[in-house]
């Protein structure tokens, strides 16, 4: 069977149209439609759907009783008793947005959730954003009925029904939870299973408070938990956190279709484990993740796919936003990894002792601490909204981006946490704690490096493709079975806007090469706080013979710019470019070396 409720706004206009489908089983399913028939809202978020039923708030006076339900079912259940409701639409993995409830401030409302945990958690959401906005919600007390059950299932009579609101209290906000104490706890429950250094596990810990408070954050980081080698506890740390954060789905392998339509529907905590495998295996799995991945970390994210089949094949956007963890060897794909935070686990030394994780055991304490975390959010979640924490400097667009929320827990926890969360952030996330995934970016990096260790202002092409070859722990020295030439160098500064070009040299001789000014917006762009890499660039002693400013001889030569008894102008030590490479080719040791050229050694860029 199948219903279709239509949402108005406070005006009556049509808004959405939410189609729930009834199974033969006793399974469901929903869909949404814009006014105009066409699947999806069209990139709009549900939360700032109005709530079904908006369009009566109007008949209502001041100070009147209106019941919020859990979906249109049983607020057309109510309202078939008489009783003046409306619905939320987001279902119970979501919250209407303050627009929705603002309405209600002038109004009494009563909140009658499903007979379900997801449910009461859902109004007390819904009641502590009334509580901020200025409302004094009160709360149904459920009587003796089957679990899951809604007003629609409440099998009593309308006197009952009227009983049932007679006797709703006002909500109360959980009290007495003190979230420092409770983040700390979070680290002291995950150390002792995991062995990890104390900035990761306090990433860690706000990262698992936050996807307690996923329906305020407009971003959400992942972390990446990846090791050396097999063995380092990765699947270990999936396996606590599981027992700790909000809707937690663990996973290694699941059909796309079930992926996507998960995430839309339920906006879990994805737990995935063996991500290498699962990048790496069925080319549509792989595509279908890293999709979901890619935009997922910002709300408003969607993967859009068909739907349906033959004459009502259509296409439909699904949700992707939602807190996850990616656990797994390698790499991640560029784009995957730059949303996220880095956790890097070793092997357990010999030294270090961590207890034997046995679920069994420790779930009740676990439980405990995940308790105290929903009550927090309850109360935490209206203050997290607005809040606009302070960002070093030190971290990148992206990575400032992924931590806001987790320094917006820590600011509200006070203690030493805005600090430890700082501290956390400089260390996983910025300068050489940050992997940057872009071999362009590392390339900008190592070239401005060699810049400024030779101090120059250019260098011709082969002598700068040599001295990146030559940076210990580079991938310049080896791509793809061969070192980085001038054409491989010339092709990938190409989408940085930086071009190869005819540079002056010592005694007016030109080659193919850069200037350092050529670079300078490419660095101020995409790398403003990255620092130099030490590197070996400058270990050559090729570098003594780079040109410095204005074509004077480069420091650190004292023949160049000497003449030699035969008066042709050329020293025995004056550099020369390589006609092949452009190479500065620096003078022999010994003026009886074998000679090439206008008396130098054979250049060692050229094979």
């Amino acid at each position: 069977m199948t219903t279709r409720y239509e949402v108005r706004d406070v005006d009556g206009q049509l808004v959405a149209v939410h189609v729930r489908r009834d199974k033969p089983d006793g399974s469901k399913s929903f869909a949404w439609a814009r006014p105009d028939g066409t699947s999806g809202l069209g990139g709009r978020r549900v939360e700032t759907l109005p709530l079904y039923g908006a369009e009566k708030l109007r008949e209502l006076s001041d100070g009147a009783e209106v019941v919020i339900t859990e979906g249109e079912k049983a607020c057309e259940a109510l309202r078939a008793r008489g009783v003046a409701a409306l619905a939320t639409v987001t279902g119970a993995h979501g919250a209407p947005g303050d627009e929705a409830l603002r309405p209600l401030v002038h109004l009494e409302p009563v909140l009658w959730a499903d007979n379900d945990d997801e449910g009461r958690r859902h109004m007390e959401r819904i009641a502590a954003r009334l509580r901020a906005l200025g409302a004094r919600p009160r709360v149904v007390a459920w009587p003796d009925v089957p679990p899951k059950g809604d007003a629609a299932d409440f099998t009593g009579s309308d006197e009952e029904v009227r009983d049932l609101l007679d006797a709703a209290r006002p909500w109360q906000a959980p009290s007495g939870i003190d979230l420092a104490a409770l983040l700390d706890q979070v680290v002291a429950f995950i150390r002792r299973y995991v062995v990890m250094d104390a900035r990761q596990v306090d990433a860690a810990a706000l990262w698992v408070a936050h996807t307690h408070v996923i329906e305020v954050a407009d971003v959400t980081p992942y972390l990446h938990v990846t090791s050396a080698e097999k063995r380092s506890a990765k699947t270990l740390l999936l396996e606590v956190a599981e027992l700790l954060v909000a809707k937690a789905w663990p996973t290694g392998r699941v059909t796309a279709a079930v992926l996507a339509r998960k995430v839309d529907a339920e906006q879990p905590t994805l737990l995935l484990d063996e991500s290498d495998a699962a990048f790496n295996g069925d080319k549509e799995y792989g595509e279908t993740l890293r999709g979901i991945l890619n935009t997922g970390y910002r709300r408003g994210g969607a993967y859009s796919c068909c739907v349906g089949q033959g004459a009502n094949l259509t296409y439909r956007d699904f949700s992707t936003f939602g807190p996850k963890a990616i656990a797994g060897l390698g790499r991640l794909p560029d784009t995957v990894a730059d949303r996220c935070i880095r956790i890097e686990l070793k092997r357990q030394a010999p030294n270090e002792k961590a207890a034997k994780f046995r679920r069994r055991r420790v779930e009740p304490e676990a439980k405990l601490i995940r308790r105290d975390l929903e009550r927090w959010a309850v109360v935490g979640a209206p203050m997290l909204g607005d809040a606009e924490p302070e960002v070093p400097d030190a971290l990148d667009d992206r990575a400032g981006d992924v931590w806001e929320p987790l320094f917006a827990i820590a600011d509200l926890a006070g203690g030493d946490w805005p600090q430890r969360a700082r501290s956390a952030a400089l260390s996983l996330s910025a300068g050489d704690g940050r992997e940057d995934d872009s071999l362009g970016v590392r390339l900008l990096c190592d070239i401005k490096a060699v810049f400024e260790e030779r101090g120059v202002e250019r260098l011709p092409s082969g002598e700068l493709a040599t001295a990146l070859q030559r940076i210990e722990e580079s991938p310049w020295g080896d791509l793809r079975g061969k070192p980085i030439d001038p054409p491989g160098l010339a092709r990938r500064l190409k989408p940085y806007g930086v071009k190869p070009k005819n540079v002056r040299l010592a005694h007016d001789r030109q080659a193919k090469g850069y200037e350092r000014a050529d670079f300078e917006d490419a660095w101020r762009r995409y790398m403003p706080n990255q620092p130099s890499h030490p590197s070996q660039a400058s270990q050559s002693s090729d570098s003594a013979w780079a040109v410095g400013t204005a074509g004077t001889p480069g420091t650190g030569n004292p023949g160049v710019g000497k003449t030699d008894s035969k008066g042709d102008g050329l020293f025995a030590e004056d550099p020369v470019a390589c006609p092949e490479c452009a190479a500065l080719i620096p003078p022999p040791a010994r003026h009886s070396a074998p000679l090439r050229g206008k008396g130098q050694q054979a250049c060692r860029v050229c094979p």
